[in-house]
């Protein structure tokens, strides 16, 4: 476990999932240029999701991106 300094608060967060793949918390905020500990507003999730479907050659990073910002699309659905 690692600890994560969110403002003036320390969390706990997990480093690896049940897999024992590496975790990386924040990640997608970096790449959308969002500042840690804000919400990543809809309109820019869907704004770049459209902007990568309409890509045709796509490189891996493109399609990973892809895949985590239909999960953070899909996220912002659940009760949590």
């Amino acid at each position: 476990m690692a600890t994560v300094n969110i403002g003036k608060k320390k969390y706990k967060v997990k480093t690896t999932n049940f897999y024992g793949s590496k975790i990386h918390t924040g990640l997608l905020h970096k790449k959308m240029g969002v500042k840690a500990g804000s919400k990543i507003s809809a309109s820019k999730v869907n704004k770049s999701l459209a902007l990568l479907k309409k890509k045709r050659n796509k490189s891996k990073a493109d399609v990973k991106k892809e895949r985590e910002l239909v999960f953070a699309k899909n996220a912002k659905k659940w009760r949590h």
